[in-house]
């Protein structure tokens, strides 16, 4: 997708902080929208972070990924 776009990952990456930075709005209070990164060095340091966080150790295989799709799609809506 971001090959056939003819995008880079910096530019996916801020897109994607960008879309869920304005997805977190709360009435009358807007959210911040971070300054796209300037270098890959930023990138790197802002991805390093995420991966500090607390969350799981693993992530789970594609294979489950495209399970829960494919299972989604025959209900018509997700398990969520």
């Amino acid at each position: 997708m971001i090959a056939a776009a003819g995008r880079g990952a910096a530019e996916f990456a801020n897109d994607q902080v960008r879309e869920l930075a304005l997805g977190h709005q709360h009435g009358a209070d807007l959210v911040r929208v971070p300054e796209p990164f300037q270098s890959l060095a930023e990138l790197e340091a802002f991805f390093a972070e995420c991966d500090s966080l607390e969350g799981p150790e693993l992530e789970p295989e594609w294979e489950d990924h495209l399970r829960v799709i494919s299972e989604s799609r025959g209900r018509g809506a997700s398990n969520t």
